[in-house]
C-alpha cells in the first residue's frame, strides 16, 4: 500500500468537504438591507417612516445596507416604489422632480460663454442676446430668474460644451429665440 497517496486522497476529500460546508454557510448568510415600509409615490421625499429593515440572502452589493439607511433620508423617489422593495441608489436622487412650471433647457456654448469650471449644482444667471430687427445689433437681457446647472457635457464636436439648466419653463422659449447665450455663476438662490 502506498501511504503518501492514501494521505493525499484523505486530505483532498477532507478539503472538498470543508469547502462544501463553507460554501453552504456563505449562501445561507443573510444581511439587513433597507426596504420600503409602504408604497412611496414618485417625487416623494424619503422619510424615516418610509423605511424598514429586512433580512435578505444572496447578492446584495447593489442594495442599501441597514447600517447605511440614513443616506436615503431627504432623497426624492425617482419612480413609484412598492412596499417591501429593497432600496438601491438608482431609485432615489438628491434633486426634487421638476415642477409643472419648470423645464430642463440645454444649449451648446463655446468657451467664453460659460465659466470654465462650471459643474452640476452651480447656480447661474442667464444672459440672452436677441436681435431687435433684421440688421440691428442684438440686445442683451439678463433673464429674471436664476437657474441651477443640471449637467455639463462635452459636445460631440469637441468645440462646444452642452449645458443643461433647470429653471422656469419660459427659459426654453428664451433659449430658442436667442442668437447668443452666456451663463454667469452666482451664489445660491
Amino acid at each position: 500500500m502506498r501511504l503518501p497517496e492514501v494521505v493525499l486522497g484523505v486530505v483532498l476529500v477532507a478539503g472538498c468537504a470543508l469547502g462544501a460546508v463553507l460554501w453552504q454557510r456563505s449562501t445561507n448568510t443573510t444581511s439587513t438591507v433597507v426596504v420600503a415600509s409602504r408604497h412611496i409615490a414618485r417625487g416623494s421625499i424619503i422619510g424615516v417612516d418610509d423605511l424598514r429593515g429586512a433580512r435578505l440572502g444572496g447578492e446584495i452589493t447593489a442594495l442599501i445596507s441597514g447600517a447605511d439607511a440614513e443616506v436615503l433620508l431627504g432623497k426624492t423617489a425617482l419612480i413609484d416604489i412598492d412596499a417591501d422593495v429593497p432600496f438601491s441608489a438608482a431609485l432615489v436622487a438628491d434633486a426634487a422632480p421638476l415642477g409643472a412650471d419648470e423645464a430642463l433647457s440645454s444649449v451648446a456654448l463655446e468657451p467664453g460663454q460659460l465659466p470654465p469650471d462650471l459643474a452640476a449644482g452651480d447656480h447661474v444667471r442667464i444672459v440672452v442676446s436677441t436681435p431687435v430687427a433684421p440688421g440691428d445689433v442684438a440686445s442683451a437681457t439678463l433673464l429674471d430668474q436664476p437657474a441651477t446647472v443640471w449637467a455639463v457635457d462635452a459636445a460631440p464636436d469637441g468645440a462646444t460644451t452642452v449645458v443643461t439648466v433647470r429653471g422656469p419653463l419660459d427659459f426654453a422659449t428664451a433659449f430658442a429665440s436667442a442668437t447668443a447665450i452666456r451663463l454667469v455663476r452666482v451664489e445660491g438662490r
